[in-house]
């Protein structure tokens, strides 16, 4: 992580630039353009716990956050207007590997996938959908 300590930057989330100062406290980035900016003095190295007191009133959970009610990292969030690379580091989130992969749509679907196989092991449902155990047949029980 690092912090701004000159000036302004501009970050490119890949839709529109978002400038980032002093104030917006720690940022993470990719390493090499973390350390273009420390090496150019624009930025510094921080702990991976902000720097900054955090506000007294906690605000409502956003669709983007980082995790849920009860502590659990949020499933991180995808859409078809990411860059590849980016797509990448969902994916493997979601435990996917795609890095032989070369098109959105096809880590997408990957994606998918893994998202459906995950909520159906939590749910704990079989196949069918239904949470009914199979009977139980014995030896000398007719079939």
């Amino acid at each position: 992580m690092i912090q701004i300590i000159a000036g302004t930057f501009g970050y490119y989330n890949g839709r529109k630039v978002v400038p980032i100062t002093n104030a917006d406290g720690p940022q993470k980035f990719d390493p090499e353009l973390e350390a273009r900016l420390v090496k150019k003095g624009v930025a510094k190295y921080v702990d991976e716990k902000p720097v900054a007191p955090a506000p007294a009133a906690e605000p409502e959970r956003e669709p983007g956050a980082t995790s849920e009610p009860d502590g659990t990292p949020a499933a991180p969030e995808y859409d078809e207007d990411m860059k590849l690379d980016e797509l990448k580091e969902v994916a493997t989130a979601y435990g996917v590997d795609a890095s032989a992969m070369r098109k959105k749509a096809d880590i997408i679907d990957a994606i998918e996938k893994a998202k459906a196989a995950a909520d159906d092991g939590q749910n704990g449902d079989d196949q069918n959908g239904d949470d009914e155990k199979p009977p139980e047949i014995g030896a000398a029980d007719p079939v």
